[in-house]
């Protein structure tokens, strides 16, 4: 979930109304089907509320330009990895981010780098097979 506000806020009407769309991204050798969110509405919402990834399913975080996109668990059921790039390159990744604990605290994860594209992956993904920062990332 993307803890940054955006312009105006869509309606929760019209998110709901908007097609979902899917992305083939190839990482640390696997293939996975990621459901793109690109705009402010999708972005917030995130995988909140949800109670699972399937395997090999991930969620594309689109954005319009480069920056410090800090991410944050609010919400989430299950632990995952959330993983930064910018042109395709992994620049950023924390493993195994969890949900918030039962006292509700919650915490914010930020990159040290600008970024274009956030991935979030079931957690252990990234440990499991071996993926890292510099390494390139497809896109389709």
């Amino acid at each position: 979930m993307v803890y940054k506000l955006w312009p105006p806020k869509k309606t929760s009407k019209e998110a709901e109304g908007e097609q979902i769309n899917y992305s083939l991204v190839k990482i640390g050798g696997k293939e996975i089907r990621a459901e793109v969110v690109d705009n402010e509405a999708s972005r917030m919402k995130g995988l909140s509320g949800r109670e699972s990834l399937a395997l090999n399913e991930g969620m594309l975080f689109v954005f319009e330009k480069p920056d410090i996109y800090p991410f944050w668990m609010k919400e989430m059921k299950f632990s995952i990895d959330i993983i930064w790039l910018k042109n395709n390159k992994i620049i950023e990744i924390i493993n195994s981010a969890e949900p918030p604990t039962l006292n509700g605290k919650t915490i914010t994860y930020t990159p040290r780098a600008e970024a274009d594209i956030v991935l979030e992956l079931n957690g252990g993904f990234c440990q499991e097979n071996g993926v890292k920062i510099g390494d390139e990332v497809s896109i389709k």
